[in-house]
This record gives structure tokens, C-alpha cells and sequence, in this order.
């Protein structure tokens, strides 16, 4: 009896073993072309597109699916997923080493919208080289593997591992580590974090969900084909969003502009820690050129302003959209101020440090997206960074072409800042800070000590930005408003580094999410304009949240249109200090 149910024990976990090497057993020619083609492409892009333990479980899935095929269907469905997913390896591997973008940047905009000139122009360019033709040769050397693999399957037909291997031990152990290699790599639990992407509504969804996954350690986009199904999502939602601009934007216009402040620059600062300010009472000299300012009279320091969210994509939406957080709508229910100021006359430039029109990652599709969609781009802008910089002190030099002396012009100068990892954040000539500067904070390690001296380095470099702009626009009409797109913490509760977006605790507020603010004004501004001084100064201690900020540029320019309001200027007499400040959350 115990033999008997032995031996059932035995047959059953044999047919198992059987059901389990299926991909190998009869769908072995696309799995073996496959792994050779990501193993190909790892060695020709300097490490590859694919993670290969990512890859594995994908590829196993997928020749499962095949080995439930029968005959001529099963070799065309495989020579025709062969193809497909070759090709799109191959691709992808191009758009790396040509261009450092992959399916989750903004390639299918640029595809889409390109020109029959532009894409000739481009295919001339790029495609049709010799030095490319490596591309061209590794797809066919792929083909002709694919189908020879094939044609040794079709003559010798499917093979028992069970018996080829000579061993049940060996059979064991390969199921084995199949089912380790698919709990090593943490491919099941991404399937349910790449469903989850792939029903956001939006794309501030998208990317808080996105970010969520990859917090919760999912390797989700390491392989072409889930990076294609983002890359789609991500152009769908942007483009919903665009044409929603657009249609909101259509009859959008202003009433009249007295031009009071001719030249204005709104710095957009990222991951700017308040409590590490020294114009916020910070122990550290991580501000002297703003000091100085202060002294002078040229500065006045805004003491309780807040942002709308955590993520710079969300943030800058927020912060250049007529449309405030709390308001029905959203970021699009309103038009920019860019468009405004355009019809007032301004040249309106885009000097940035991390939404370049050339810059397509990710992070890019999710927020400034907008400004490289030519509909939306001629609509906004009359400049805008054609490639990103090491540092920011690169973009000063942009200014020239920003900026025209003795026009009319707002100026958006967005800079990569403070953002992780701090110690390249700033050049090693500015290194200032060292861990021994915080004997004080005996509960950090020295690791973490040095960590804050690289983003109290990091603070000290901007300060010196500011004064190049300072010294530049010194004895010009110009006014200056900085606001960070955010917080951060630097181990300034003694344990958390970076942000957690979804800790809505007081502490986590206070630093995520309390930011520094200031505005500068040259003293041929305070000469020409001291009424308007007099206003910036009095909202010093306003409550204040950075949705709306454009409301405060047109009052600075004097435009006047049905979209301004006084109770969100800072610095008007009718501005609301009781209105709710609100947080941008997970919806």
C-alpha cells in the first residue's frame, strides 16, 4: 500500500517535472535564440538593454504559452514572436547607444510626430551609416539562428529532458531552479506592480504608482517588451493631456499689461531642504552670497511657503498652471502663465537643467513632456535648453540666448540642484563641508555625516549660482522669485535619506514639503520700482503655497485678464491668507 502511494507520489511529481520543462522540451529553439540575442546585445551596449535575470522568467512564460501550440502553428506563432521581440531588442539596443533612450522615454512622440522629411533626414543620418550596420548584421545572424534552430526541431521534433538529461536527479534540479530563478528574480510579484502601472488615469497616477513599484524592490522595466508597454501608456496619457491644454488654451487672453517689471526670472530650485538654508537660521554658511543680500535690502526671505507634492513632474505642472490644487480640474483646466506672458509681449525662456528638449527618460514623459510637444512648445515658448549639463552653472551661459537685454522677458531657469546623489550635485572645486563639520550630531554615522556635508556642499554651490546672477543683473530692471520644487531629508530626522512620497506624517511634511522661497530685486529694480518693493516686502510672513506662483508673475508684469486672481498674489492687498493649503496625494 505505502509503495503503491509511493509510486503515485513518484508519477505525479514526473509529470510535473514534464509540465515544467515544456519551454525547454518543445519550444527549446525560441528560447535558446532568444537568450542568445540578449546575451548579444548585453555584450554590444555596454551591459545591455536587458537584465537577463528579468529576461529569464519572461522568456520562459512566453515559450510556455508556445508549447500549447501544435505543429506549424506553434514554429509560425514562434518564428513570428521571435521576430517581434528580436527586433525590438535590436532597436531599442540602437536608441541606446545612439541616442542613451530606451522605450520608457519619449521615443514614440518623436516616431509619431516626425515629418516624411524628418524621418528620412533622420534614417540618413543615423541609420543608414556603416558604423551602424553591426544593428543590421546581428538581426540577420539572429534570423537565420531562429530559423535553423527551428528547421533541427522540425526534423528531430521535440525532446523528453527527462530522458536527455539521464538523470531524474538532473530533471529535479533543473525545475528546481527554474522555480528559484523565478522567486530570485521577483518576477511574479512585478506582474501585479505592472498591472497596477498600467491603470493609472493620469500621468501623476503613473508615476506615483511607478515609483511604488520600484520602492517595493520590482524590476518591472527591465526588458524591451514591458519597457514598449509603458512607453505606450506614457505617450497615450501625455498626449490626453497635451490636447487637454490645448483645448482650455485656445481663447485664452489678457486684457492688458502695464510691463512694471520688464525682466523676470522665476529659479525653480530642486530638493532645497529649508532647515538647511542659512537665511532660515541654519548653523551652517551654506548661504553667504544670500546673506549678503539680505543685508543690502535686495532680498526678501518668504517664511511659510509650502509645495503641492513631492515628485519635481507634479510640482512644475503646478507651478506654471493658472489652475491651483484645490480648484475642480486639473493641471489643464487652466492655461500656463507662459501663454500670458507671451501675449503681453515677453519672450518667454525655458533654461533647464532637467526637462532639456533633448532629455527623454522617463521622467521627462511625466513632466515636461508639455513642453516638448511642438503644439504645446510653440504655444509656451520662445526658448527652450537643447541638452542638460553636468552642473548647474552650465545654464548661466544659456542665459545669453534666453535672455534679450532690453526686452521684455520671464525667464523659467530650472536647475538639477540638490537633487540625490548630493556629492554629484556640485563640482569638487566647491566642496566645502566635510563630515568632521558635524561632531554635533552624534546620532549619525560617518557615512551619514559626509552625506550632509555633500548636500550642505550641494546648498553652497547653488548659493554661489545666485550670485553669478546677482553680479550679471545687478544694474538691470530685473526682479527674481526662487522657489524649490520640493524638499528632502538628509538625515535630518537621524534616519531617512531622500523622500517618502506616500508619509504624510508632520515630520515628513514639515521637510518634504515646507520650502524655501525668496525674491531678489536689483537695486536699479528698487529704484524703479519702490511701491512694487514695498508690496514684495509686506508678504514676507504670508502663508503661502507655490500653485500660485503665476499669479504672482502677472502682477509683477501687470497683466490683467479674467484669469488673475488677487487673492492668490502673494503680494496684493486682497491676497487670501486663509486659504487651505493642500498636498497633491495617491488618488
Amino acid at each position: 500500500m505505502q509503495q503503491s502511494i509511493l509510486t503515485k507520489v513518484q508519477k505525479t511529481a514526473w509529470a510535473v517535472a514534464g509540465f515544467l520543462l515544456r519551454p525547454f522540451t518543445h519550444c527549446w529553439p525560441f528560447f535558446v535564440s532568444m537568450l542568445a540575442l540578449y546575451v548579444a546585445v548585453k555584450l554590444l551596449v555596454n551591459g545591455g538593454t536587458v537584465l537577463l535575470k528579468d529576461a529569464m522568467p519572461e522568456l520562459y512564460v512566453i515559450a510556455m504559452l508556445l508549447s500549447f501550440l501544435c505543429g506549424k502553428a506553434r514554429t509560425i506563432v514562434s518564428l513570428a514572436a521571435l521576430v517581434v521581440m528580436g527586433t525590438l531588442a535590436i532597436i531599442e539596443a540602437f536608441l541606446m547607444t545612439q541616442f542613451n533612450l530606451d522605450f520608457m522615454g519619449e521615443v514614440f512622440r518623436l516616431m509619431l510626430e516626425s515629418s516624411p522629411s524628418e524621418t528620412s533626414q533622420f534614417l540618413d543620418t543615423f541609420v543608414f551609416q556603416m558604423h551602424n550596420i553591426k544593428f543590421v548584421v546581428l538581426l540577420s545572424c539572429f534570423i537565420i539562428l531562429a530559423l535553423a534552430l527551428h528547421a533541427v526541431k522540425a526534423r528531430w521534433g521535440d525532446f523528453d529532458m527527462r530522458k536527455s538529461l539521464g538523470s531524474k536527479c538532473v530533471s529535479c534540479m533543473v525545475v528546481l531552479a527554474v522555480i528559484a530563478h523565478f522567486v530570485y528574480s521577483g518576477w511574479i510579484p512585478a506582474q501585479y506592480y505592472i498591472g497596477n502601472v498600467l491603470l493609472a488615469h493620469d500621468l501623476y497616477d503613473f508615476e506615483m504608482r511607478y515609483i511604488y513599484g520600484r520602492e517595493h524592490g520590482s524590476h518591472y522595466s527591465k526588458t524591451s517588451i514591458t519597457r514598449l508597454v509603458f512607453g505606450l501608456k506614457l505617450y497615450h496619457l501625455s498626449t490626453l493631456q497635451c490636447d487637454e491644454l490645448l483645448n482650455t488654451s485656445k481663447n485664452a487672453r489678457i486684457d492688458s499689461c502695464s510691463h512694471t517689471s520688464p525682466c523676470i526670472i522665476l529659479f525653480i530650485g530642486e530638493s532645497f531642504i529649508k532647515r538647511h538654508a542659512q537665511v532660515y537660521g541654519y548653523n551652517k554658511a551654506t548661504t553667504p552670497r544670500l546673506m549678503q543680500e539680505l543685508r543690502e535690502g535686495n532680498l526678501t526671505v518668504i517664511d511659510d511657503a509650502v509645495t503641492t507634492a513631492t515628485q519635481t513632474s507634479e510640482v512644475i505642472k503646478n507651478m506654471l498652471s493658472l489652475h491651483s490644487i484645490e480648484q475642480p480640474g486639473t493641471w489643464t483646466s487652466a492655461p500656463m502663465v507662459m501663454q500670458l506672458m507671451k501675449q503681453a509681449g515677453y519672450r518667454v525662456s525655458f533654461v533647464t537643467n532637467q526637462y532639456a528638449a533633448t532629455e527623454h527618460n522617463v521622467w521627462n514623459s511625466t513632466g515636461g513632456f508639455f513642453m516638448r510637444d511642438p503644439r504645446v512648445s510653440h504655444l509656451l515658448l520662445d526658448y527652450q535648453t537643447p541638452a542638460s549639463h553636468d552642473y548647474d552653472d552650465a545654464l548661466l551661459a544659456e542665459l545669453d540666448q534666453a535672455i534679450t537685454p532690453g526686452k521684455l522677458n520671464l525667464n523659467i531657469f530650472h536647475v538639477r540642484g540638490q537633487h540625490v546623489a548630493y556629492d554629484c550635485s556640485y563640482p569638487a572645486s566647491h566642496a566645502h563641508f566635510t563630515a568632521a563639520d558635524y561632531r554635533d550630531r552624534t546620532e549619525l554615522s560617518a557615512d551619514q555625516k559626509q552625506v550632509v556635508a555633500h548636500y550642505d556642499n550641494s546648498t553652497l554651490y547653488q548659493d554661489s549660482i545666485f550670485g553669478v546672477l546677482f553680479d550679471r543683473y545687478v544694474q538691470q530692471d530685473v526682479v527674481l522669485v526662487f522657489a524649490s520644487d520640493h524638499g528632502e531629508n538628509a538625515y535630518d530626522d537621524g534616519k531617512t535619506l531622500g523622500r517618502v512620497h506616500d508619509d504624510k506624517t508632520p515630520a515628513m511634511i514639515e521637510s518634504q514639503y515646507q520650502v524655501p522661497m525668496w525674491i531678489w530685486y536689483s537695486p536699479r529694480y528698487k529704484e524703479l520700482h519702490p511701491e512694487m518693493v514695498e508690496k514684495i516686502q509686506m508678504a514676507a510672513h504670508r502663508p503661502f503655497q507655490t500653485d500660485d506662483i503665476p499669479h504672482l508673475i502677472l502682477e509683477l508684469a501687470g497683466v490683467k485678464c479674467k484669469y488673475f486672481d488677487p487673492a492668490r498674489s502673494l503680494i496684493n492687498d486682497q491676497f487670501n491668507t486663509s486659504r487651505p493649503r493642500k498636498v497633491t496625494v495617491k488618488k
